[in-house]
């Protein structure tokens, strides 16, 4: 008996050590789903650096999506790269454009994070809820930046340098 309790307590010590050791680190990367100030600053100085929506997708795993009678489908538009971020993309009727780069917040690093950047280099950045692979729709850009700040109640966050 007083070998399971020692056992007990070691266990307990132990798991309590890695949750005091892993959480601080996970919250930093993002990997608690709540966005990632790193990946955010990160994507958002590689979207800046691309000139135009081709420039994005060699860059981002980019990808468009397509509306079916069986729901909604993903389709790749840029060769997809181990590593490599990936990107909603999405072209518009006045020639305007905006790439949305995330990552999900069931256990992507940097997890809960969005950043948009749109063809005038307005660059915006979203914490929160992200599953899977976003999914916001709109026939211009204010109607899918008003999607998307209504996505899955993530929050706009303002971003310092």
């Amino acid at each position: 008996m007083k070998k399971i309790f020692s056992w007990t307590i070691a266990g307990l010590l132990l798991a309590a050590v890695v949750f005091f050791l892993c959480v601080p680190y996970l919250a930093r990367q993002g990997g608690l789903g709540e966005g990632s100030q790193m990946h955010a600053r990160q994507w958002r100085a590689q979207l800046l650096a691309c000139q135009s929506l081709e420039d994005v997708k060699q860059h981002f795993d980019c990808f468009v999506l397509e509306e079916t009678a069986d729901g909604t489908r993903r389709i790749p538009v840029s060769e997809v790269v181990a590593g490599r971020p990936a990107a909603l993309v999405k072209s518009f009727a006045d020639g305007r454009w905006i790439a949305c780069t995330h990552a999900s917040s069931h256990g992507a690093p940097g997890g809960g994070t969005i950043v948009a950047r749109d063809n005038s280099g307005e660059v915006h950045v979203f914490f929160g809820h992200v599953c899977g692979h976003l999914s916001v729709r709109g026939e211009t850009l204010e109607e899918f930046y008003r999607d998307l700040r209504g996505y899955n109640e993530v929050r706009e966050v303002p971003f310092a340098e």
